[in-house]
C-alpha cells in the first residue's frame, strides 16, 4: 500500500525528533553546533518524500533534496531547514486535505498578476486545484444565462477564504468595493486583503 504523502512527512519529522540531536556547546566562549543521529535511513527517508512531492510541490522538493544531499557540509544549517520543509509539507496536506475554497476578489483589469497569483502561489506553490479557487477570471465559474450578482454571493457565502487583490483598478471599481463590503459583513470568512505596490 503507497502512503501519502502527509504519512511519509509525518515519518520524517518522526525520525528527526527521535535520532537527530542539536549538540550546543560553547568552547572558549564560542559557541557551537553539532548535529548526531542523522544517518542514510534519514537520507532515505527524506529523498522518498522528495519523490513523493516532485509533482505535487516541485520547488519544495527540490529545496528538500538540495539539503538532504549537502547534509555534510553544514549539518546543523541543513537539518534547520529540512526541519522547516518537512513542517511545510506536512502543513499544506493538512490544509489541502480539508479543501478549502477560496474566493478572489479582485479587478479584471490586474487579469495578469491575479493570473500569476492563483497560478504560482495557489497552485504550483500551495498545491489547490483550480476547483478550489473561484475566480471571474476563469470563464467556466460563471455559465451563459446565470445572474452574475447571485453567483458571486454564493460562492462568497461556501468559501473559507475571500482574497481582496487591492489595487488602484480595485479601488476605483464599484463592483469591487461592493464585494469587499460583502466580505468584512459575512460571518465565519477569512478576509485576506493583499494590496499591490504603490496603493
Amino acid at each position: 500500500m503507497n502512503k501519502s504523502i502527509y504519512q511519509i512527512a509525518v515519518e520524517c519529522r518522526e525520525f528527526s525528533n527521535k535520532n537527530v540531536i542539536c549538540f550546543n556547546q560553547i568552547v572558549n566562549s564560542i559557541r557551537w553546533f553539532r548535529v548526531f543521529g542523522a544517518n542514510k535511513s534519514f537520507e532515505r527517508l527524506l529523498l522518498s518524500l522528495c519523490e513523493a512531492i516532485s509533482r505535487k510541490y516541485p520547488y519544495i522538493s527540490e529545496k528538500l533534496k538540495e539539503h538532504t544531499l549537502r547534509y555534510n557540509e553544514n549539518p546543523v544549517f541543513h537539518q534547520g531547514a529540512i526541519d522547516e520543509l518537512v513542517n511545510y509539507v506536512i502543513n499544506l496536506e493538512k490544509l489541502s486535505a480539508s479543501s478549502k475554497k477560496f474566493f478572489i476578489s479582485h479587478s479584471s483589469k490586474d487579469e495578469v498578476l491575479v493570473n500569476a497569483f492563483i497560478e504560482k502561489i495557489l497552485m504550483l506553490g500551495c498545491g489547490f486545484k483550480r476547483s478550489d479557487i473561484f475566480c471571474t477570471l476563469d470563464h467556466t465559474v460563471i455559465r451563459t444565462g446565470e445572474d452574475f450578482r447571485n453567483e458571486i454571493i454564493k460562492n462568497m457565502k461556501v468559501c473559507d477564504y475571500i482574497l481582496c487583490m487591492i489595487s488602484d483598478n480595485y479601488r476605483g471599481s464599484e463592483v469591487c468595493q461592493n464585494e469587499l463590503g460583502a466580505a468584512w459583513a459575512m460571518e465565519g470568512k477569512r478576509v485576506l486583503p493583499f494590496k499591490f505596490p504603490n496603493v
